[in-house]
């Protein structure tokens, strides 16, 4: 369910990193290649980006429509640049509806989050009391109620401690895995960097990216047929910033 799209790098334009590559986003929202859960990613998108010079909390614009239909979107994308961005088309997990409030990245203060997968059970008795767990830790007055916005919910109570991304990542997951099971291949971002974790679905990464050369671009699937696209490995975290990649194996019961 779901495809995203997270790059760091020098400021690129969202209509040559989302619209102009060959399996773009866009693409990806109708005829994805790689999408083992589901066929079509049709029920609303999302792009979040930030510009660190204006103020720390990141710029949305989400809608229910398919991606490919918004053609005003694509119309401004090409004069919106950012050196952060995080893009997702949705495959709404049944029964959850088609609503703005559903539809990913979900934001808070600097933060933007997105999730591809489906919690196991989400409406039935596990997923209760998964969502009962995360109504009593978290603070955060949920727009919708997804499974995705229940992930970055709790991830949420975790970062407002002063949890590092990553770990806040490792410890929704762990939760979540424990509770209810399920795949969660999860991104976030500060603005800054860039954390996510492959469990359960597909995630590449692909370094020197952009025109420039310069970026990062964690995604889904490959956006075009660059050699360079490295597949990561299933239980794994990745992080990313301006200078580094760093990718480790996810070991849940080191966590107790």
């Amino acid at each position: 369910m779901c495809r995203f799209l997270g790059y760091i790098g020098p400021p690129v334009d969202l209509n040559s990193l989302l619209f102009l590559p060959e399996y773009s986003l866009n693409r990806q929202s109708y005829n994805p290649r790689f999408q083992r859960f589901g066929t079509i990613n049709a029920d609303g998108f999302g792009v979040g980006w930030y510009d660190l010079s204006i103020r720390d909390q990141p710029a949305r614009y989400r809608t229910t429509k398919p991606m490919w239909s918004d053609s005003s979107f694509q119309n401004i994308a090409g004069l919106i640049s950012s050196g952060v961005v995080l893009g997702i088309v949705r495959s709404a997990t049944p029964p959850l509806p088609v609503d703005e409030s559903y539809t990913q990245p979900f934001t808070n203060s600097k933060w933007l989050f997105a999730h591809n997968g489906a919690v196991e059970d989400f409406i039935g008795e596990k997923g209760k009391i998964f969502r009962d767990y995360v109504q009593k830790t978290s603070s955060w007055r949920q727009e919708g109620g997804s499974d995705s916005e229940v992930l970055f919910s709790l991830c949420l109570s975790y970062l407002l401690n002063g949890t590092s991304l990553s770990q806040s990542l490792i410890q929704t997951l762990s939760i979540a895995s424990e509770i209810c099971g399920g795949r969660f291949n999860m991104v976030i971002s500060d603005g800054k960097n860039l954390s996510a974790t492959a469990w359960g679905d597909s995630l590449y990464l692909l370094e020197e990216a952009g025109p420039s050369k310069q970026g990062r671009v964690l995604a889904s699937e490959p956006y075009d047929n660059n050699p360079s696209w490295r597949q990561i490995q299933d239980r794994t975290l990745v992080e990313l910033n301006h200078q580094s990649v760093e990718i480790a194996s996810i070991n849940l019961e080191s966590l107790g």
